[in-house]
């Protein structure tokens, strides 16, 4: 049997399989076909082992999460956002809305107002108004491209905690709702003792209302300062741990909570809650645990701390730094400035705290307004907190509040 002639020289596996004999016995397009599909085949094989290291990874619930929240898309477009809070004020060519969650008010641009639809809209808009609305970021200014006002309830009686004093409106937060401005009704000349109530609020207060609302904004009809809650009651089993606690201190020894006014490597001075001036505390760093507390506080910040009586010295036995809240808005009455650097202030309802400058003390103007405070300006502060001590992003003085002149009836004769 004759058997067939193999190629010797086979310059392709692909383009005709080794064993084909020199004379095909295929038509020609029959093997071009066949090559064209193993050339296919070869190249396929190629991509499914490479694409693992090709193909991007699947992002995390998580990172798409992330992902979606900080574009919120308005219509498919990025660094756009929908957003709902309290119109602070209006002009034409801007707004500024205090976003729910927000310290502090955000200014949106309305540029042209060739969209007769936000045209319209925005002629029934007004300061104090909730409103829902949408935005466009043009770089570092943010476009209004819709808005609309929203009234949750358009009469009614809301009980909640003043958030901030406008003067002839007030932002009120319920317990279990957004916050929402209320004012005072127009003429004010003629309400002039709804504008007395309203003035003598603060921040924290707790009030409640009954309200209707007109064409622009909720009006108050009735208002009334809500006693301070009473302080809770401490169960037993706090009662008992807290006992617990104080027979363990030693004779002599006591629990302090306060300022920390300076710090030095051997000592001291903090100012107790309630007390007028600065006590000094001995430290003896042999402790390594107190060494290591030692390091993470610093003065201008609010701690707690243990102490021991050996003779006439007070000493250093445990201390911690207490952050009452991290971040917000506090207005009060400033107690001192202390090294011209950070000033302490004092709550109407609340434990004294201390205010650093951050970034802002290569400010020239920010400085000298910080160091010309004096004991009793009324300020409002908005901080932050770092690892160091709460830090100002702003700062202003309040007006002084007027007091009314007492006149003397006039004397007859």
């Amino acid at each position: 049997m004759t058997q067939p002639e193999i190629v010797d020289n086979v310059t392709s596996s692909f383009d005709r399989p080794i064993g084909i004999p020199n004379k095909p016995q295929f038509p020609l397009e029959s093997l071009r076909t066949r090559s064209a599909m193993s050339k296919t085949l070869l190249l396929l094989t190629v991509s499914i082992l490479l694409n693992p290291l090709l193909s991007p990874q699947t992002a995390s619930a998580e990172d798409q999460a992330a992902k979606a929240g900080s574009e919120k898309a308005v219509g498919g477009k990025a660094n756009s956002g929908k957003a709902a809070g309290i119109v602070i004020d209006r002009k034409d060519d801007w707004i500024s809305i205090k976003v729910d969650g927000e310290d502090e008010p955000t200014k949106y641009v309305i540029g042209d107002t060739s969209d007769k639809k936000l045209s319209e809209v925005l002629k029934t808009l007004f300061s104090v108004s909730r409103v829902e609305f949408a935005y466009q970021s043009e770089g570092e200014a943010r476009k209004l491209v819709s808005i609309k006002k929203q009234v949750p309830k358009p009469n009614g009686t809301i009980t909640g905690e003043v958030v901030k004093n406008y003067g002839w409106w007030i932002e009120v937060k319920p317990k279990n709702g957004v916050a929402e401005g209320f004012a005072c009704n127009f003429p004010f000349d003629k309400n002039q003792d709804m504008m007395d109530k309203l003035k003598e609020l603060q921040e924290g207060d707790s009030v409640t209302l009954k309200f209707t609302t007109d064409f622009e904004r909720h009006r108050i009809q009735t208002l009334h300062k809500n006693a301070a809650p009473a302080p809770k009651e401490t169960s037993p089993e706090t009662q008992a741990a807290k006992a617990k606690t104080e027979k363990q201190l030693p004779k002599d020894s006591g629990k302090v909570t306060g300022i920390l006014i300076a710090k030095q490597p051997d000592w001291i001075t903090v100012r107790e809650d309630g007390e007028e001036k600065p006590v000094k505390y001995l430290v003896d760093l042999s402790d390594k645990k107190l060494e290591e507390a030692y390091k993470v506080v610093f003065n201008a910040s609010r701690i707690q701390m243990t102490y021991k009586k050996v003779g006439d010295a007070l000493h250093l036995a445990s201390i911690k730094k207490q952050v009452l809240k991290p971040t917000g808005t506090v207005t009060g009455e400033v107690v001192k400035v202390h090294d011209n650097f950070w000033v302490e202030v004092k709550p109407k309802n609340a434990v004294a705290d201390a205010f650093a400058p951050g970034a802002n003390y290569n400010d020239k103007a920010f400085m000298e307004q910080l160091r010309g405070l004096k004991a009793g300006d009324s300020v409002t502060i908005v901080f932050t907190t770092d690892f160091e001590r709460h830090r100002i992003t702003s700062l202003r003085k309040n007006p002084a509040t007027r007091i009314k002149a007492e006149v003397s009836p006039p004397v007859t004769k």
